[in-house]
Parts: C-alpha cells; sequence; structure tokens
C-alpha cells in the first residue's frame, strides 16, 4: 500500500502578532489493515478494516505577546484551532444478552477543539519583589465516537460536547534569598452528549499551593555556609463527581534542606521529604468526554530521599569556542 500526502507547515509574524499553519499526517496502524478476524478472546473480539484512510490533523494558531521590561509586564493573547480529519478511531459494540465486546478501527469525521488564552503579569513595585500573574483558557472539544450496545459495531457516530474553563493565578515576593509564593488553579468542565442515558457532567478539580523557601541562618565562617529549606503545602480538591470516591481531599506537605560544601560549592547535599502528611493516594480517577479510568499504582507515595550532586564546570582552552 503507498500512501501519498501533502504536509505544509506555514508560519507569517509581524511584530508581535504571529500566525501559524500545519497539517500532521497518521497513517493506520498496519495490523488495523489486516482483514481478519481475532477470536482467541471469545468474549473481545477484535476485526480488521482494510479500507481505513490517512488522517490529517490541521492546526490553525493565532497569538499576540507584549513585554515591558521596565514593570516587568506581559500580555498573552493566543488563539489555537485543532481539526482532526478522518481520525481512527476504535468503533465498540457491547452485546449485553452474550457479554461480548467487539471492536473494530473505523475512520471519523467531525472531531475538533478551539481554545482561547489569556496570560498577564507584571511587578508590582520598583524592586519588582512583588510580582503577579493569571492565565485563563477556555477549550471547546467536539468529541465523536463509537458506543453501541448491537453486536457488531457500526458507523453510527455519538457526539460528546465539552467545554472546559482553567484559570491560575500566582503571586509571589521576594526579599534577599528568601521566597514566598501562593498559586492556585482551577479546572471546572461541564460534558454532554447526545448518546442515550448520558448524564450530563459538571466536575471540578481545583488545588491550592504555598512555597516557602530560606537560608536557616547567614553564611558563617570563611565560606559562608549555609543550610537552605524550602518546602511547598499544597491542597487538591475534586468536586461534582457523580463517584463519591472521586470526590478527594488531600493535604500534600513536601520539605527539603539543602547545602553546598567545598572548595568552590561544587558538591550539593539535598535531604527531601515528600508527602509528610500521608494523604496523597496511590488510586488517580480519570474522566474524559469518552471514557473513564481508574488507575492504581504501587509505589511509595510518603519517602524521604538524600541526594549528593557534583557540580563540574571546564572552562575551554583560549580560541576554543
Amino acid at each position: 500500500r503507498q500512501t501519498i500526502y501533502f504536509s505544509p507547515n506555514i508560519a507569517l509574524r509581524y511584530r508581535d502578532i504571529k500566525a501559524a499553519y500545519n497539517v500532521q499526517p497518521e497513517l493506520p496502524w498496519m495490523n488495523y489493515l489486516l482483514n481478519i478476524t481475532n477470536t482467541g478472546n471469545s468474549l473481545f473480539i477484535s476485526k480488521g478494516n482494510p479500507d481505513l484512510r490517512t488522517a490529517f490533523t490541521h492546526d490553525f494558531s493565532l497569538g499576540y505577546k507584549l513585554n515591558n521590561a521596565k514593570h516587568a509586564e506581559w500580555l498573552n493573547i493566543n488563539t489555537q484551532t485543532n481539526i482532526s480529519q478522518h481520525k481512527v478511531m476504535n468503533a465498540v459494540a457491547y452485546d449485553r444478552t452474550t457479554g461480548v465486546t467487539t471492536t473494530q478501527p473505523l475512520n471519523t469525521e467531525g472531531n475538533w477543539w478551539a481554545s482561547a488564552k489569556v496570560g498577564y503579569g507584571r511587578a508590582f513595585d520598583k524592586a519588582k519583589r512583588l510580582n503577579f500573574s493569571t492565565t485563563s483558557v477556555y477549550t471547546f472539544a467536539h468529541s465523536v465516537g463509537f458506543v453501541t450496545d448491537a453486536s457488531s459495531p457500526t458507523s453510527e457516530q455519538l457526539t460528546t460536547l465539552n467545554h472546559r474553563v482553567r484559570e491560575e493565578l500566582s503571586l509571589s515576593y521576594n526579599i534577599r534569598q528568601q521566597r514566598i509564593e501562593f498559586n492556585g488553579r482551577f479546572v471546572w468542565n461541564d460534558v454532554n452528549s447526545d448518546r442515550a442515558n448520558f448524564q450530563h457532567l459538571q466536575y471540578a478539580d481545583h488545588s491550592y499551593g504555598l512555597t516557602f523557601a530560606t537560608p536557616l541562618f547567614p553564611g558563617v565562617g570563611k565560606d559562608k555556609w549555609t543550610i537552605d529549606f524550602d518546602t511547598d503545602v499544597k491542597l487538591y480538591l475534586r468536586r461534582g463527581y457523580r463517584d463519591p470516591s472521586m470526590n478527594t481531599t488531600e493535604w500534600v506537605w513536601n520539605a527539603a534542606l539543602s547545602t553546598r560544601v567545598g572548595k568552590t560549592k561544587q558538591w550539593t547535599l539535598r535531604a527531601v521529604g515528600f508527602d509528610l502528611l500521608h494523604q496523597l493516594s496511590n488510586i488517580t480517577h480519570n474522566l474524559t468526554a469518552q471514557s473513564f479510568s481508574e488507575t492504581w499504582t504501587n509505589t511509595v507515595r510518603s519517602y524521604v530521599s538524600f541526594h549528593v550532586i557534583y557540580h563540574l564546570q571546564m572552562k575551554p582552552k583560549k580560541g576554543i569556542e
């Protein structure tokens, strides 16, 4: 099988305005093109599709950027549209009478998303110690998929509409070697579909954190030896999910001590304590426009680690760059 495609990549810039357009092709997997039916698992049957076409993703973007060094002020405005053509997706059919699931890859039309983003930040004082930044993003996604209760996959498409709003805020203050920062993130989703018995979903994930870093004492001795301390506390909230197990509240506290030793401070010794409150769960839930997933991770969530780092600096000889 031979495939010939045209993949342009165009970028235009005028002063602080930039526009771009590109096309990315995606060939179907070879095993998808095999005209066979795999019945190795009698309850999960997969079929090939030799008629699959090459998929293309069209991406349009337009942005404006402004920088004011005097006040450490910046402004970013971006819009982006992403359109999928002939996107390959697995059509899933579940037969409730037999319990058999049948899948087959099919080309779909109608998958696209668009977003608008505005970011702004600046320093509030002449010394640029107090800094503020905010980012607001709105995204709309039109998703198409195949899920039926028939005995075999069909080309009937199901549409899901997803509205997402994301807001991020940051406020930091720096003085000498000390730094304190507050940050927050809020993501709200509204998901609806034309699928029968689909329940309209509205849920939100948000987090709030505080970070602090400082030397524990002024440098002592000729080498100005000191120990640096940094810590962060973060609150993770999930609300609005129909499954009570997904509406979680988690406090995560991390802390670290570090110091630099050696003639040229080439050695860094660092101790880190992660999740000191033991509230971070090893189970994560993810809800998208097409599916719900629950992931179990078999890892140590709370731990203390020690690091020894050596900094190597080599100056080039004269005449060598």
